[in-house]
């Protein structure tokens, strides 16, 4: 099934900073569903983020792209309910099962957590179960559209793939950035809204983009 594209040109998230701890380390975070990280009332305004620092490029910080993306959705009345980013040690091109990685997701009061952090064998095998909660979360309805940023959506082995199926179930908008992710996610009959790629911009820019990109779809 081919996808659709409705809108323009958007940016996002690239990738994250250095990595200073890298024993894996799984949290309490991994016993709460993804649907309890500050969903709004408003399940069609909560906005789900899906994705790594990125394959050929290292940039930004996790930290900087999760605020950035909290103001701007504020400012359309949108709310950033879920997020599954995997951020390494070297673009993921480069990267090896031992280079040291973290997964970031959502804990209490929407505030950005490590969810764990190791090998990236062992963080895409966390991401895995992230991904299940996340395409559950979107089966319950819960999420109103899904930013995909270098996602890995490979039809049997991407750790993003549970959650794009689920938004191509519901047919839940997505947008992002990452060519060859996005040309997968148009291949598996994702909605897609705009897509473009973040060289040359910085993590407020990336967040305004996708700011008008969902207020101009809603």
């Amino acid at each position: 099934m081919s996808g659709e594209v409705v809108d323009g040109n958007m940016n996002a998230f690239e990738s994250e900073g250095p990595l200073s701890s890298w024993s894996f380390q799984p949290t309490n975070e991994r016993e709460r569903p993804a649907s309890q990280h500050g969903a709004s009332l408003n399940a069609s305004m909560n906005v789900a983020l899906a994705g790594s620092g990125g394959g050929s490029t290292r940039r930004s910080d996790a930290h900087e792209e999760v605020s950035a993306l909290h103001t701007q959705l504020d400012a359309v009345g949108a709310t950033l309910a879920h997020v599954q980013l995997i951020s390494c040690e070297v673009p993921l091109d480069r990267a090896s099962s031992a280079s040291r990685s973290k997964l970031w997701t959502l804990g209490s009061s929407a505030a950005l957590t490590q969810r764990a952090a190791g090998t990236l064998g062992e963080v895409n095998a966390a991401a895995e179960v992230c991904d299940q909660e996340l395409a559950a979360a979107i089966d319950r309805g819960e999420v109103g559209a899904l930013l995909l940023v270098s996602a890995d959506v490979a039809a049997t082995t991407g750790v993003n793939r549970r959650a794009l199926a689920a938004a191509v179930r519901a047919r839940v908008p997505v947008c992002g950035t990452g060519g060859a992710s996005l040309g997968l996610a148009a291949e598996a009959g994702a909605r897609l809204l705009e897509v473009s790629g973040s060289v040359g911009t910085t993590s407020q820019t990336r967040a305004i983009a996708v700011g008008a990109t969902l207020a101009r779809h809603w």
